[in-house]
């Protein structure tokens, strides 16, 4: 299984009209049945600032549903358990949970 950590400055960025390469792409890949899924912190530390983002941008509000809006389409989200605490900068989050996938993998030998 790939497994990814989507920072919230790409989610910005893909979800500009301009870059909508990047947001089928890379973004849309999460939403089918394939091998890939992304990975989000069990606090909701990254959801939280993936909904800021998707007030901004209609193509990532249309992404968030897909990933979000019924149960069945959570299978493509793997939650990480990482600590909510203060970070000092907001990547130090998606750092973390891209760390913390990375362990997980390794102990079940993926």
């Amino acid at each position: 299984m790939n497994r990814f950590t989507i920072d919230a400055d790409f989610l910005s960025y893909a979800g500009l009209e301009d870059n909508m390469d990047l947001f089928l792409d890379v973004l849309m890949i999460f939403t089918q049945d394939n091998e890939f899924r992304i990975c989000l912190d069990s606090s909701d530390i990254a959801f939280k600032r993936y909904i800021d983002i998707s007030m901004n941008s209609e193509s990532i509000r249309f992404w968030f549903r897909c990933l979000f809006e019924n149960k069945q389409n959570r299978k493509y989200i793997d939650y990480i358990t990482i600590r909510s605490q203060n970070y000092l900068n907001e990547k130090q989050v998606y750092i973390e949970i891209c760390n913390r996938s990375c362990s997980i993998r390794e102990k079940n030998n993926c």
